[in-house]
């Protein structure tokens, strides 16, 4: 919002408040506090702070749709911005749902519901046993002995390598007609 704002003289028109502050020093309280009722308090004062943001952006947001057919003329630049804010505005919304529902109801989100990141929301969550969570996607990748690359397939989620298997296996058969070794 703030990159939206450098670009117009008159910014008193936006009502905008950074609450950049106070969310650093709740996140802050949050990692040092002890006790699930204080994290439940502390998350419930931060995902306020995150609707007030976004409330502020959804003004911004209708007040420049009045402008926009003017804008789309002059300013390349700005409708762009524009266009990032309506994006990050929409998945902000998902956030603080999923946010309020896993810490304050106590539900259990399906990841298919989760975003996992605002500037790539395509991203997946890879769990590989017992290691480290890795955020991407899964690539499934069949090479031949001279390291050429046979197939390769991008999945959604998290599957099992299992429940894939049998699937590539017959693909390979397709493709070469013979079974891989």
């Amino acid at each position: 919002m703030s990159q939206i704002l450098e670009l117009f003289e008159d910014k008193t028109q936006f009502k905008f408040s950074n609450h950049t502050r106070i969310s650093k020093k709740l996140l802050y309280k949050i990692r040092n506090s002890r006790g699930e009722d204080k994290h439940k308090k502390l998350h419930k004062k931060l995902i306020n702070t995150c609707k007030k943001t976004v409330k502020y952006s959804d003004n911004m947001l209708k007040q420049l749709s009045d402008l926009k057919p003017s804008i789309e003329e002059d300013n390349e630049k700005l409708v762009k911005l524009i266009d990032k804010l309506e994006n990050f505005n929409k998945l902000s919304k998902i956030v603080i749902d999923q946010a309020f529902r896993r810490i304050v109801n106590g539900e259990k989100v399906p990841s298919s519901e989760k975003i996992f990141s605002i500037y790539e929301d395509h991203t997946d969550i890879i769990v590989k046993g017992l290691r480290d969570v890795v955020f991407g996607h899964k690539l499934f990748v069949s090479t031949g002995k001279s390291g050429l690359i046979l197939q390769s397939d991008l999945l959604k989620g998290n599957p099992a390598d299992s429940s894939l298997i049998d699937s590539f296996i017959k693909t390979q058969k397709e493709l070469l007609e013979e079974f891989p070794k």
